[in-house]
């Protein structure tokens, strides 16, 4: 009845996987959200993807949630002249504002950068991949010399550590593609270069005049972000550990410590956290993984991380059906190690707590002690099963709801299993199919009810195998 992994997993979709018989082949193997890279292409190009995975989803009988994806700010090189462009150590380059003139000047899509930088500072290119010394700012021109070179495309990131930039994350471009995202009904929205908890609430209210709900997951990936990681965490529903922007903004040796400080935080309030960039990056080109790639899939989900994101493997990789099988092989073998009890420490040491965390503490007790099979939850906002899943139990949550969003946003959380339902009072009803359809017992229920809209009631009921009362 239930996938092999709890893990989730978020596909990005590119030219190598937009075709509907692939989106197939990527469902089945186990993807649980697609991301839309906003990057790149118009919103004709969207539209028809948002369709596409709508149907395969709904031919297929299976969730997809799909996460739309800002660009942001971010610093990027405009289009080259040629491209593929391989640029040599030792080689003179120019970035500049202006329209460059020949194969030597790279056109800057950020014509605020040559203001910002000074003589002797670093720049790097396509995620720490390459790597200037800048030599001289004249004008609009960066004239700088290639330490670390190879091959540079249109549009790739530009990262300057140390670089200090009040811009929000939300440019008037980006302001357009939110509300058509919000108009096309996808399920969750990331936010790029977050620096605080302003840029989620100006997104919120800028859903709130359109009259949509927004789940918004804040991409961590600037060195300022990491300041206010508790304002942002607070502020959104859930994070994204980007380590690609990340890596280049701070220093590597810190990125493995920071991804599981922001795991931590992420988990003890139950929002989602996904870990994201360079997961499976050898599958772009081969089919396997290296040892330390697999690794690292390993120790995110160790860290607890709620999803794995695929990026090249998916959108431009040459086997993106196998890196999803990937994953997923990696996280069956991972996940039965988790460590639970880490999980339970570390909520019940952060007190005070409030109901919700004395409910979760009993169902871990009564999962832990019956060797429950399943928890069935009702819920009505999603808060419930989040407050679960931070024990990371070895039984699957199914979390019932009437409400589509709310389904949809669950498909984020680890461990989590969503169905829509009728209305409430169908709740005990689908439990009772669930055991004439095979699934066994001992189950735990959890149903709650609000008194006011200041209080709720929650109920915790044990159902041994094959009874129903």
């Amino acid at each position: 009845m239930f996938p092999a992994w709890k893990s989730k997993i978020i596909c990005t979709i590119g030219p190598a996987s937009q075709g509907e018989e692939i989106l197939t082949r990527l469902l089945e193997a186990g993807m649980n959200v697609a991301r839309l890279n906003l990057s790149h292409g118009d919103e004709d190009h969207h539209t028809e993807l948002i369709r596409r995975l709508r149907k395969v989803s709904t031919d297929l009988g299976r969730p997809l949630a799909i996460m739309a994806d800002l660009p942001g700010p971010k610093m990027r090189l405009g289009k080259l002249l040629k491209e593929p462009l391989l640029l040599e150590r030792g080689r003179k380059i120019v970035l500049t504002s202006r329209k460059p003139q020949n194969e030597d000047e790279l056109p800057l899509d950020f014509p605020d950068l040559p203001r910002l930088v000074r003589p002797g500072e670093i720049i790097f290119l396509n995620d720490g991949l390459l790597e200037l010394k800048v030599e001289r700012v004249e004008g609009p021109d960066i004239q700088a010399v290639v330490l670390v070179g190879g091959e540079i495309r249109s549009r790739k990131g530009i990262n300057v550590p140390g670089l200090r930039y009040e811009l929000g994350a939300l440019t008037p471009r980006d302001i357009e593609l939110l509300r058509f995202a919000l108009n096309q009904g996808v399920e969750a929205v990331s936010l790029s270069f977050v620096g605080s908890a302003k840029d989620l609430l100006q997104a919120r209210e800028i859903a709130r005049k359109e009259g949509k709900r927004v789940f918004l997951i804040a991409k961590i990936e600037r060195a300022v972000a990491l300041e206010r990681l508790d304002e942002i965490i607070a502020a959104a529903d859930g994070l994204m550990v980007a380590r690609g922007d990340l890596g280049v903004e701070i220093p590597i040796e810190r990125i493995a410590l920071v991804q599981k400080e922001i795991a931590r935080k992420a988990n003890l309030l139950g929002k989602p956290v996904i870990i994201a960039t360079q997961m499976l990056q050898s599958m772009t080109h081969r089919p396997r993984p290296t040892r330390a790639e697999a690794t690292d899939v390993a120790n995110a989900i160790l860290d607890g991380a709620d999803a794995l994101m695929l990026s090249d493997e998916t959108a431009t990789g040459k086997y993106p059906v196998e890196a999803v099988a990937m994953l997923g092989k990696i996280a069956r073998v991972t996940e039965p190690h988790l460590d639970h009890f880490r999980f339970r420490r570390q909520i019940t040491k952060s007190g005070p707590h409030h109901p919700l965390d004395l409910l979760s503490l009993s169902v871990d007790d009564v999962v832990d002690r019956l060797e429950t099979t399943t928890v069935f939850c009702l819920t009505r906002k999603g808060r419930t099963p989040r407050a679960l899943t931070r024990f990371r139990l070895p039984c699957w949550i199914v979390a019932l709801t009437h409400e589509r969003s709310v389904a949809q946003e669950l498909v984020f959380s680890f461990g989590v299993w969503p169905r829509q339902i009728p209305s409430p009072d169908k709740f005990q009803e689908w439990i009772k199919s669930s055991q004439e359809q095979g699934l066994r017992g001992p189950f735990v229920v959890v149903s709650s009810s609000s008194i006011t809209p200041q209080e709720t009631t929650y109920r915790l009921e044990i159902v041994p195998d094959k009874e129903f009362h």
